[in-house]
């Protein structure tokens, strides 16, 4: 009466009994209503139209009107037994969500495990990738330790040489300047003043004995 496409809600036909679902469409000439197209099907052709859709291995796709009420479905008897989950809602607040969708809808319905399968498989991916950047970042940690504990070792020989009194420079050409070249760069300073300081005491020394020497030997010529 609109002028409007309408699909009825499945209905008991008259003349056979069955449950039928029609669909109407207007006939238009210069914008004007002229006539109109009926169509009425067996209801299960209608509701076999969501066996191609799928949602996973267990998911069914369905169809309810204006007014909640199932008029396709993959399961045939919700569709004869009228199953509406607006109604459903008002004794059962698990429909609460399901009720509150209004209009013509199409729902998927699917099994728990089957829904959060690809979460399951995409969880165990993660793990096995954190896994695997864990054991990356060891064996990276692991050569960095190794080299730090190498550096510190050659500087710690130093030490010890510097403790006997050797205080010949290394020369070093240091690929990273990290903490641990300055300390071995601080290190060679060290050594090189130290050593410069005892190389000057040590020839301080050496002149002054020659000095005494001088005068020693001039004291036996007097006497």
């Amino acid at each position: 009466m609109n002028g409007e496409g309408y699909l009825t809600a499945p209905f008991v036909s008259k003349a056979d009994g069955g449950l039928q679902i029609s669909i109407t469409a207007p006939i238009k000439q210069d914008g004007k209503v002229i006539g109109i197209v009926f169509f009425s099907k067996e209801a299960e052709k209608f509701s076999a139209i969501t066996n191609d859709i799928s949602f996973g291995k267990t998911g069914t796709a369905y169809v309810v009107d204006e007014h909640g009420t199932n008029i396709i479905n993959q399961d045939i008897q919700k569709v004869i037994d009228g199953v509406n989950r607006i109604e459903d809602a008002k004794t059962n607040s698990a429909y609460a969500e399901l009720a509150a969708v209004t209009g013509w809808s199409v729902g998927i319905t699917t099994e728990l495990d089957d829904m959060l399968s690809g979460l399951k498989g995409f969880s165990q991916g993660m793990t096995l990738s954190i896994l695997i950047m864990l054991l990356g970042m060891s064996i990276l940690s692991y050569i960095i330790a190794h080299g730090l504990a190498k550096r510190l070792g050659i500087i710690q020989e130093d030490v010890n040489r510097m403790a006997s009194g050797e205080f010949t420079l290394d020369k070093k050409e240091f690929k990273v300047i990290d903490e641990i070249t300055n300390i071995d760069m601080a290190l060679q300073e060290t050594k090189a003043s130290v050593g410069k300081m005892i190389a000057d005491l040590q020839e301080s020394y050496e002149e002054t004995m020659r000095q005494y020497d001088v005068i020693i030997k001039r004291n036996r010529t007097y006497w």
